[in-house]
């Protein structure tokens, strides 16, 4: 059995190392019974890559302890607002992720720079901290724009947010789009990896093409300035995050395991 969360076969390093990595990946594929991916679009990429055949795979999303998160509620300005300098009345647009390449956070600020009345908040850390600071300084939205650093209390952060934004060019069942859904949060995410698994676009977030930065800004001006809208994707969000609890992934993960232990056993009885 071999279980992918995500992948670093694509976007991640040079062509070089890429190279290396899928080629590791395609040996343990022909000695793997089973192949578990948590997303559709995910086995579709790897088989893509020549990692293993679309029979040895099988799909089981990903699942959490989401009682925190769905019990977050309307949005408050509370403490965090407070600690970041952010006005209570304000919109504010979250990002919550690793500062590195991969999550293209310099295209967030590119967008939200193109969105006047929100504030930004990138909670999270990395080696691109300074780059992005100094983008941001060169972009004179330094007033808007929040880094608060890695965090713990994630859920009450959730509570101040009023929409969840991810920039990335490659992910594959992004954790931080389950939470803001459980949340009660509305996305807006570049159409990459996983997240169209995750994401309905126009339901519950709105998609975007990766690396498109006039395009993420026109999604954000959107949700940010339509309330109405904000609680109506949100709501369905948090109805959708219920598929995501942790007492199904155990359920589907004992489901595929006994059943391929049966399929063991009839194969060696025969």
């Amino acid at each position: 059995m071999h279980t992918f969360h995500g992948h670093v076969l694509s976007g991640y390093f040079g062509r070089a190392k890429e190279a290396f990595f899928r080629s590791i990946e395609r040996s343990l594929a022909q000695r793997t019974d089973r192949l578990v991916v948590p997303s559709a679009r995910l086995k579709d990429e790897l088989v893509g890559m020549r990692v293993g055949r679309a029979d040895q795979y099988s799909v089981i999303p990903l699942g959490f302890e989401l009682d925190p998160f769905l019990a977050v509620g309307a949005r408050t300005a509370g403490a965090f607002r407070a600690e970041l300098g952010i006005p209570p009345e304000a919109t504010v647009v979250g990002a919550i992720g690793r500062l590195t390449a991969i999550k293209n956070h310099a295209l967030l600020l590119d967008a939200i720079a193109r969105v006047p009345a929100a504030h930004l908040v990138l909670v999270g850390d990395g080696e691109l901290r300074g780059a992005l600071q100094d983008q941001v300084a060169r972009l004179g939205i330094s007033a808007r724009v929040h880094f608060a650093g890695w965090r713990r209390d994630l859920a009450p952060i959730y509570r101040e947010l009023d929409v969840v934004a991810l920039s990335s060019d490659n992910e594959g069942t992004p954790v931080a789009i389950i939470e803001a859904f459980a949340s009660g949060r509305a996305v807006v995410s570049t159409d990459v990896g996983g997240v169209p698994d995750l994401v309905r676009d126009g339901v519950d977030g709105i998609l975007v093409p990766p690396r498109d930065a006039e395009r993420l800004a026109a999604a954000l001006t959107r949700v940010c300035g339509d309330t109405a809208l904000r609680e109506r994707m949100g709501a369905a969000a948090r109805e959708h995050a219920a598929g995501f609890r942790v007492e199904r992934l155990l359920k589907d993960l004992d489901a595929l395991y006994r059943g391929l232990l049966d399929s063991g056993l009839d194969s060696a009885a025969s």
